[in-house]
């Protein structure tokens, strides 16, 4: 078994790409998946059980299939020896069972571009606050960025988000720390979850899964705090198809959201998440107002899921423009009786030299809609009456 480049030299680029450690082999993908497994396991470092030293901490997920052969994704290696032993004795453990090939870092992927979904599911999960407290700010005194949400609410969740993202039997392919790796979509959900299982390691993580043809595809997005996003892309859907789509995912999981909402997808190939909000002042975070959010909606949507404070703050809304319905207990819909002028958009990418399109929703749908949800809506003024909680001393 080969070991490509000292042993110095392979983990400084397996790290720099993206920790991907790659088992160069022709031995066919199912039978190198299983050995690559069998070995990795195998060659795992020992930890002593008595140490109190939390620096020697080596974290890793996978195989996956990759081109070429089997990878593994290390996700955290704080200490060089732990890196180089581990591969030391992988490559011995692969010779041991009759295996050839060698080890590298595994080749850079891209993903397919998806454009012009048209319509986006944006949900905001509820947080942990005793967990989001006990770790206390960062450098600057601000929240820290990271995933707050409990570990049992986390898998109700996104367990059957990440399954229906990779359920078309496509590729799929996963995004950490601006990296892209193809993944099987039946480790998608184990590594996306494990991810999440360190708080203050999760980074954003986007999964997008592909059918066979290429043709549809669906998009998850994940980002610290809480945030997560959904988009599906169908050429043979309409909107409405969408729409009803991405809405059953979120009533299912209704009551450990504190708000969702469809949105259309005006800038689809770019962020689903980061700028879902619509916060009526610069540079402040969710976690910043997270504790508003059971009370107070960031805007107004067409559709949305909210709960029994925000309906309070609302009161009577028109019902000849909104219907309210209950999902579950102290969670509802507030749905615009007429969507279209909400989700109904050109989803064509924009021709070069053809004017803008008009904004969706139209601005007066959107000004009247805030008016209509004006008293349940975040502002400076409830921000400074509702401060966020402080921290432990």
């Amino acid at each position: 078994m080969v070991i490509q480049y000292s042993l110095p030299t392979l983990m400084e680029k397996v790290m720099r790409a993206g920790g991907r450690l790659q088992w160069a082999t022709t031995t066919p993908a199912p039978e190198a998946i299983q050995a690559f497994a069998d070995a990795v396991c195998r060659a795992y470092p020992p930890i002593d059980p008595d140490s109190d030293d939390d620096v020697d901490i080596l974290d890793f997920f996978g195989p996956g299939d990759g081109e070429g052969g089997p990878v593994i994704y290390i996700n955290r290696c704080e200490a060089r020896w732990l890196g180089e032993y581990f591969i030391t004795h992988l490559a011995a453990a692969l010779e041991e069972a009759g295996f050839q090939g060698w080890l590298r870092e595994g080749a850079r992927v891209d993903a397919p571009v998806v454009r012009n979904p048209s319509v986006v599911l944006a949900a905001t999960m509820k947080l942990d606050w005793d967990v989001f407290l006990g770790v206390g700010p960062n450098e600057w005194g601000l929240p820290q960025w990271a995933w707050f949400v409990d570990p049992e609410r986390t898998h109700r969740v996104l367990g059957p988000w990440l399954e229906w993202t990779t359920s078309l039997a496509g590729d799929s392919f996963l995004t950490m720390r601006a990296v892209t790796s193809k993944v099987i979509a039946s480790l998608a959900r184990d590594i996306v979850l494990h991810t999440l299982s360190d708080p203050l390691h999760s980074p954003r993580i986007v999964l997008l899964g592909f059918d066979e043809s290429g043709q549809r595809a669906r998009r998850l997005c994940i980002d610290p705090h809480g945030f997560v996003g959904l988009q599906s892309y169908n050429p043979a859907q309409s909107w409405r198809d969408h729409a009803a789509d991405l809405t059953a995912l979120a009533t299912h999981a209704a009551g450990d959201l504190t708000n969702a909402f469809l949105r259309n997808a005006n800038h689809p190939e770019s962020s689903v998440v980061l700028d879902i909000t619509s916060l009526p002042w610069p540079y402040v975070i969710r976690a910043q107002v997270a504790h508003l959010e059971e009370s107070y909606l960031y805007d107004a949507h067409g559709w949305q899921l909210v709960t029994d404070q925000h309906l309070a703050h609302l009161g009577n809304l028109d019902p000849s423009r909104w219907q309210v319905e209950l999902v579950t207990a102290d969670r509802y819909t507030v749905t615009a009786r007429d969507l279209a002028p909400w989700l109904d958009a050109d989803s064509r990418p924009l021709e070069r030299g053809e004017p803008p399109r008009p904004p969706v929703p139209p601005i007066g749908v959107l000004d009247t809609a805030r008016a209509d949800f004006a008293d349940d809506l975040m502002s400076h003024q409830v921000l400074l009456d509702h401060p966020f909680p402080t921290y432990p001393a």
